[in-house]
């Protein structure tokens, strides 16, 4: 929210320093929201009023209609309840588009367009398709100047008919078996009204739904349950080529182009995991490549649901395979069990369930067919196994943990050396695919029984091969869940492609005594800097092992060594998240969190572990929210401190505080960020008159706008309230001590980056740069422009600078150079604010009477009794009134803000 303080200097600028206020907030507290979906409408046209149509819109989670009809230009909207039905009169004839918007809760909608045709013609040339499956039958009728179609299904006497628009069909499912007449009438916009009748026979599945699904087997029912927006019917083999080359009976799945759309296939025989024989396979059809998601559920004795995921390479018919020995993970149940640890389910399974391209949005037809469960599987001696233990070589059917993202399409499998070579003669390997578009950071990981012995070998070793050079392959050291030491990193870049290479990972001076591992990560192609999503690279991995030492590459991808997170602290009583443990329950509501390592240690912040923060570039409220224990106590705190790593300066850092259940009671403030891709230290504050109100903490990173930005955070904590509502500053007037802080507050006050980092920047339709063609002293200066009818009011600050710092009695000096000009009204707003946690304890007004060349102004002032937790803000506006000849300029340069000079 972007509030200006303005002073009312003459009458003509009177309505330019109006504060600015969010107009509209929507609950960015509402989980799981989405556009209304279902949108659909019950369609009729009158047979006695020519023209005369009504409809009645329905959707799943709409709160209203917007009903355009077509008829007439710059049209608008006629909004309507849900439940009501709207009447309105076409007065020409012709072919309108009856448009209808479903608007949800939070202002997401869906729309549906349907062709209304009004013709004082009779409806003609009425034609009839009907499609069958088991007891379901499908009609999509079609005629000339037919307005809608009432369909009569002949099983009910007095039979309501359902009826329908052009270019839609109806589906209908019968009791039970039978012979049944279907009577289509066509009726247009008239009296008059044209019909069809065709008979049918349904007949009732009776063989058992099992594997091997063919599609050809007679007496079973086909018609599987699909959901998100799926539909499937049985259809003639299109593509009679590739692993599918049998003219035959295959299923289409059309998806709509939702995320996680997917068929249910629910079997009247069990699928048996029980044995050795855990592989499914299936031919499958896609001129894309995409993930395929096989997911069981539906355990007869309650069984974990479990998945894996297998890529299609988009070449047509592919046979698929789904190893559940070594690639299944435990699948998503709810917030308690979020599933991707690696399984081997050994139980029976009623259900299966097949997401094309489950996380993306990828639309279109795809064929299925020959689902099976393999006869055999891994190395013909037996079930593949997870190795415990190093060394790992692949050829007792023993393999990794497993791999992540298996979600997003990324696979790892056992299989033959495809490039036997001196360089490595054995015979099974590990083939790692990341998957196009997967996470940049997929890999493999492997979890051993026991701590590893590192008292004299603290090398590791692997062979790979890879389809590219020049490629970082970073190894990680970690322990499995509590203790240990901290995650140790190690990068190394791989410099051939196509052929085997040993590389090894000495990590010798970064393990300290004590420390235990009993876990080690691969990562291929890590690249933090551009974070490249997956390219379908296939790699092969073999023979990890642990040695005495080698040669190897810098820790942790960087020239500083991170220094280890020692506390941590989740209770509201002294909140301070350092993320020393991944243990933070986090609610992401469109944004993505994850712990990750430190992107930039610096002297800021060298810490090994952060916050990673991802908006949805959907909503501009994206945010995370924490829940804390009991309410927050503002009495002994003053506020929050928190670590910041922006892509750009300028940047909101907002905190809200709500109280559980009650998200109506909220308090939010924010802060600035003033570098780019550097860490630096943001102080939020907030007033007493907030303790013991709130229990959540909201995190929006740049709220007022809709991104898809990452951001980092860190030592989110609570800092302590002072007496004289100060504390004492670190010279950049952010420390938190006793009173009497003195240093400079401003930040890049002499513009010397070349840029407005430091700054907060309201631009308001006029110019405000950083100049390089003058200055005064030093090689830039800043320039601020305002000109009539659009630029009234660009605004330059230093926002909130030292808050947490200033005490009441503290000595403030301004100072700064300038020079500018001004015409036709223009005139100049400068000044400074004392800033409370929520609004304004202080302010302050200097004139300055600008020319064409260089003066300084120097000023002081005290800071008055008060809440002063909010710190300095100094604020600079040329201005412009109603005269189209204004215009206002201001330049700037060595700016100082300094507390107790």
């Amino acid at each position: 929210m972007k509030l200006f303080k303005k002073l009312l200097v003459f009458f003509l600028v009177i309505n330019v320093f109006n504060s600015c206020e969010k107009e509209e907030e929507v609950s960015y507290a509402l989980q799981d929201v989405s556009a209304p979906q279902n949108i659909n409408a019950v369609f009729d046209i009158s047979q006695e009023e020519e023209g005369l149509v009504s409809v009645t819109p329905t959707a799943d989670g709409a709160t209203s209609f917007e009903v355009y009809f077509g008829d007439e230009e710059n049209e608008t909207p006629t909004v309507i309840e849900p439940g009501e039905t709207l009447e309105h009169l076409y007065e020409g004839e012709g072919e309108f588009n009856l448009r209808i918007v479903a608007v949800g809760l939070t202002g997401l909608t869906s729309e549906l367009v349907r062709v209304v045709t009004i013709s004082s013609d009779p409806p003609s040339e009425l034609e009839v398709d009907i499609s069958t499956s088991s007891l379901e039958v499908t009609v999509t009728p079609t005629a000339i100047n037919a307005t809608v179609y009432d369909i009569y299904f002949g099983e009910e006497e007095d039979e309501e008919p359902t009826t329908i628009m052009n270019t839609e069909s109806a589906t209908y499912t019968y009791a039970e078996a039978g012979t049944y007449t279907i009577r289509v009438v066509a009726r247009g916009s008239g009296s008059s009204s044209t019909e069809i009748s065709e008979e049918i026979t349904v007949t009732e599945g009776t063989n058992p739904i099992k594997f091997p699904l063919t599609f050809d087997e007679e007496g079973v029912n086909y018609d599987f349950e699909t959901f998100n927006g799926v539909s499937f019917e049985v259809v003639e083999n299109p593509d009679v080529s590739g692993a599918n080359d049998v003219e035959s009976n295959v299923g289409a799945i059309t998806n709509s182009g939702n995320t996680f759309e997917g068929i249910l296939f629910a079997l009247d025989e069990a699928v048996d995991f029980s044995g050795e024989n855990k592989t499914i396979t299936m031919k499958f059809w896609s001129d894309v490549p995409l993930p395929l998601l096989l997911k069981f559920e539906g355990g007869v004795n309650d069984e974990r649901e479990n998945e894996v995921v297998a890529n299609h390479g988009g070449t047509g018919w592919e046979d698929i395979t789904f190893n559940f020995s070594a690639n299944a993970t435990t699948s998503y149940i709810d917030e308690s069990q979020p599933g991707g640890e690696p399984f081997v389910p050994t139980g029976e399974y009623l259900s299966a369930v097949l997401f094309v391209d489950g996380p993306g949005t990828t639309d279109g037809t795809f064929y299925i067919d020959d689902v099976a469960q393999a006869e055999g599987e891994g190395n013909g001696d037996g079930e593949t196994e997870f190795a415990t233990s190093l060394p790992i070589d692949f050829e007792s059917n023993k393999t990794f943990s497993g791999v992540f993202e298996a979600d997003q399409g990324v696979t790892g499998n056992l299989i033959e050396n495809p490039d036997m070579s001196d360089e490595n003669p054995s015979n099974m390997v590990f083939e790692f695919t990341k998957a196009n578009g997967a996470a940049w950071y997929s890999g493999i990981f492997q979890i051993l029984s026991e701590d590893l012995d590192l008292s004299t070998e603290k090398s590791f070793s692997f062979k790979i091969w890879s389809p590219k050079s020049g490629i970082n392959v970073r190894m990680n050291l970690e322990k499995e869940g509590e203790g240990g030491g901290p995650t140790l990193s190690i990068d190394q870049t791989l410099t051939e492609e196509n052929t085997w290479v040993t590389l090894t990972y000495n990590f010798s001076d970064l393990i300290a005594d004590g420390d235990a591992y009993d876990k080690l990560v691969i990562f291929l192609d890590y690249d933090e800097e551009n974070q490249a999503p997956g390219d379908g690279s296939v790699y092969y991995i073999d023979d990890l092992e642990q040695t005495s030492g080698g040669d190897t590459g810098n820790g942790n991808g960087g020239d500083e060594t991170c220094v280890p997170e020692a506390t941590e602290s989740l209770n509201a009583a002294d909140f301070n998240l350092t993320f020393l443990t991944n243990n933070l329950t986090v609610v992401q509501d469109n944004a993505t969190y994850v712990r990750t390592d430190n992107p930039g240690e610096d002297s800021v912040n060298n810490s090994c572990f952060v916050g990673e923060v991802t908006n949805s570039n959907q909503n501009p409220w994206d945010n995370i929210q924490i829940d804390l224990d009991s309410k927050l106590d503002f009495n002994a705190n003053a506020g929050f401190k928190i670590k910041v790593y922006s892509p750009q300066a300028g940047k909101k850092v907002t905190i809200k505080l709500e109280e559980i259940g009650n998200a109506g009671n909220n308090m939010e403030l924010g802060v600035e960020t003033t570098r780019t891709n550097e860490w630096e230290e943001l102080t939020i504050p907030f007033p007493s008159s907030a303790s013991g109100e709130f229990n959540k903490i909201v995190l929006f990173f740049d709220l007022e706008s809709t991104n898809g930005d990452t951001y980092y955070f860190d030592d989110l904590k609570l800092y302590p309230r002072t007496d004289g509502n100060g504390g004492n500053g670190d010279g950049e007037g952010n420390g938190d001590g006793d009173g009497g802080a003195t240093g400079d507050l401003a930040s890049n006050g002499d513009f010397e980056t070349g840029n407005l980092d430091g700054w907060a920047v309201y631009e308001n339709g006029g110019i405000i740069e950083a100049d390089n063609s003058q200055s005064n002293g030093g090689d830039w200066s800043a320039r601020i422009v305002a000109s009539s009818p659009d630029g009234l009011n660009p605004t330059l600050k230093q926002e909130r600078k030292g808050a947490g710092s200033v005490s009441v009695g503290d000595v403030v000096e301004i100072k700064f150079d300038y020079k500018g000009s001004a015409s036709a009204g223009g005139i100049y707003s400068i000044q400074s604010f004392v800033e409370a946690a929520e609004g304004i304890n202080q302010t302050e007004v200097f004139s300055v009477t600008p020319t064409d060349n260089w003066q300084t102004f120097t000023t002081t002032y005290t800071v008055v009794d008060g809440d002063v937790n909010g710190g300095i803000t100094l604020e600079f506006t040329p201005i412009c009134g109603g005269d189209p000849a204004c215009n206002s300029t201001l330049n700037l340069d060595n700016v100082s803000i300094t507390l107790n000079p």
